[in-house]
């Protein structure tokens, strides 16, 4: 028996569009136009096939791809019906409607970015970061064990030579055992 995709696809709400088999669209002014695919919200689209755009205007344009949030970044995809890692997999949009834009995107190869939509390693840090975890102390750096542990410890001093008479110790150089500089990330005094 052969079926139609009007028999096949769901549309509830207002101004909603199921297009495709097995589509879904939900809501208000909801596309869902690729195969499988479920669109829930404000004008959210699901174009890639088994994907899903939910929230206000999201798009997921790629397979297998899970949009949530409002106004997502767009992008285009490379493969709206496979599997292709250097696409999106899930996004969390936080834009408007005048600057769109992703608080954390996952690509199918697995990367994540935070304040990026291309992270190009496993995580993918733009902007600041903060890390507490009880040891943490004014001046003090990151460091991680043999295993990738991170700690914060107090810095140590340590003192480098360069040839005969240069001497780097903590923040101070001297040459000769004479100061050339000291604290040079604020003042300098100069022997």
């Amino acid at each position: 028996m052969v079926q139609d995709v009007e028999q096949l696809a769901k549309e509830i709400g207002r101004g909603v569009t199921a297009s495709e088999f097995y589509a879904t669209a939900l809501g208000v002014l909801s596309t869902a136009s690729g195969t499988s695919s479920l669109a829930a919200g404000d004008g959210p689209t699901a174009s890639g096939a088994a994907s899903v755009a939910l929230g206000n205007y999201t798009q997921a344009p790629s397979f297998a791809e899970t949009v949530i949030g409002t106004y997502n970044e767009t992008y285009t995809p490379n493969n709206t019906s496979d599997w292709d890692a250097a696409d999106r997999l899930f996004t969390i949009g936080n834009g408007t409607s005048s600057t769109p834009s992703n608080a954390m995107v996952v690509l199918k190869s697995g990367n994540t970015g935070l304040g990026t939509s291309t992270p190009d390693t496993t995580f993918h840090l733009v902007g600041k970061m903060k890390y507490q975890d009880g040891t943490q102390a004014s001046g003090y750096v990151l460091t991680s064990d043999a295993n990738g542990n991170a700690t914060w410890e107090e810095p140590t001093e340590t003192t480098y030579t360069a040839g005969t008479g240069l001497d780097l110790n903590g923040t101070v150089f001297s040459v000769n055992s004479n100061v050339v500089i000291s604290n040079y990330g604020g003042s300098s005094g100069c022997a």
